[in-house]
């Protein structure tokens, strides 16, 4: 997936709402908001340079190419000696894994 957009785990950054202000002597307190959507995650480039679209943030909805990474060794991922981290995209994932979601991608990664 070198030249595909793949999943990153880097969250945007949200701004929280300020807090409520405490209700005031007979005042009903308001009830909570609703809970938001996951946050936008931002998919790269499997290869810096290499694809015609430039990173950006995502809906964890859309479809992206998986890669893994870790910090660590692990059976079966390769070491990319210019970010010093260890990659797989098929060897130990069950072969490639294309056009998942931020949530299948966590999951094919754990």
């Amino acid at each position: 997936f070198d030249d595909e957009l793949i999943w990153s785990s880097d969250q945007k950054p949200e701004r929280s709402p300020p807090p409520a202000p405490p209700p005031q002597q007979g005042q009903v307190p308001q009830p909570p908001s609703p809970p938001q959507s996951p946050p936008p995650r931002k998919v790269e480039c499997g290869r810096a340079g290499n694809c015609p679209e430039p990173t950006r943030w995502a809906e964890p909805s859309e479809r992206h190419e998986v890669r893994c990474c870790s910090d660590t060794a692990l059976e079966k991922f390769r070491r990319v000696r210019e970010c010093g981290l260890w990659v797989s995209s098929k060897n130990g994932m069950g072969g490639c894994q294309g056009e998942k979601t931020f949530a299948e991608a966590e999951a094919i990664c754990a």
